[in-house]
């Protein structure tokens, strides 16, 4: 098992975090604890790289409620790195992001 990392404390807005390395693992979790406000909607993209550079698009979730959230890497792929990326947030601050595998 390898331990989760902490990719976002108290994010706002949109972007990308910074890439983690995991290489090979067959089991890739990102867990998202979040506060909504007003008319709150995130959209957040768990994504995969082999050079943390060129990134592709693993698991993708919109919410509007609830916490803890998450988004899994499908069983079939593996990559060197991942992150996350929300590319839509209105009114939604994520508490803390980590990201987790095992190989």
């Amino acid at each position: 098992m390898i331990p989760p990392t902490k990719v976002f404390d108290n994010k706002t807005g949109t972007g990308a975090s910074s890439g983690v390395h995991y290489p090979n693992s067959i089991n890739v979790t990102a867990f998202l604890n979040l506060t909504y406000g007003a008319t709150p909607t995130i959209t957040v993209k768990l994504e995969g790289s082999m050079d943390n550079q060129n990134w592709l698009e693993l698991a993708t979730g919109t919410f509007t409620s609830g916490t803890p959230q998450k988004l899994v890497k499908p069983a079939t792929e593996y990559y060197q790195h991942y992150r996350l990326n929300i590319t839509v947030n209105t009114n939604v601050t994520v508490v803390s992001a980590h990201i987790g595998g095992n190989g």
